[in-house]
């Protein structure tokens, strides 16, 4: 009888099949980490173009507010996915609010200004969460 040679293939085999797993679970953490970083930088994207837009709307609120000081406010549509909801009121201190919106993220800014004897003072202008 003759004696079969003992092959590590076998054992090739295992070493093979188990660098490859670890492989694999490496590059799928790295994709997921990747992908979760991409989401965060639309969501940021996203809010500056929303923070821009609310800044648009409150710089248009305070020229039509010094052109007419009964200017309540309007929404603008600037394009196909951002809009500005621009609130006014009170007296003798007045609130104008702008929220700016693009897809579902959401800024708003205030600014509360004076408008007294034709001379106009901006009291504040501020970020609100």
């Amino acid at each position: 009888m003759k004696k079969i040679p003992h092959h590590p293939a076998g054992q090739a085999m295992i070493t093979v099949l188990l660098i490859s797993a670890i492989s694999m679970s490496v590059i799928t953490g790295a994709m997921y980490a990747v992908y979760n970083a991409i989401g965060l930088s639309n969501q940021s994207e996203m809010g500056l173009l929303a923070h821009s837009a609310a800044e648009t709307g409150l710089e248009n609120a305070l020229i039509r507010y010094i052109r007419d000081p009964l200017y309540t406010g309007e929404t603008i549509q600037l394009d196909d996915n951002r809009h500005v909801i621009i609130s006014v009121g009170g007296a003798p201190k007045t609130t104008i609010t702008a929220t700016g919106t693009i897809g579902s993220v959401t800024q708003c800014v205030q600014a509360v200004v004076y408008y007294n004897n034709g001379v106009f003072t901006i009291e504040s202008w501020n970020e609100i969460p």
